[in-house]
């Protein structure tokens, strides 16, 4: 029993492992393009907001 269990929480060590990596080096791939993305440093111009025309008559 105490070999399953070794046995068993190894793999799921090493899965829990390769997991936790996959999902640090996705956060730092997109940290990254997101740092160097170009519309960031890009001042973007308030618009004024549209009204939209009504029927009303005041």
């Amino acid at each position: 029993m105490t070999t399953f269990l070794l046995s068993t929480l190894l793999l799921f060590t090493i899965v829990a492992a390769f997991a936790f990596g996959v999902a640090m080096g996705y956060w730092v791939i997109c940290g990254l393009l997101n740092l160097f993305h170009p519309d960031r440093t890009q001042k973007k111009p308030s618009s004024a907001p549209a009204l939209a025309p009504t029927a009303g008559g005041d």
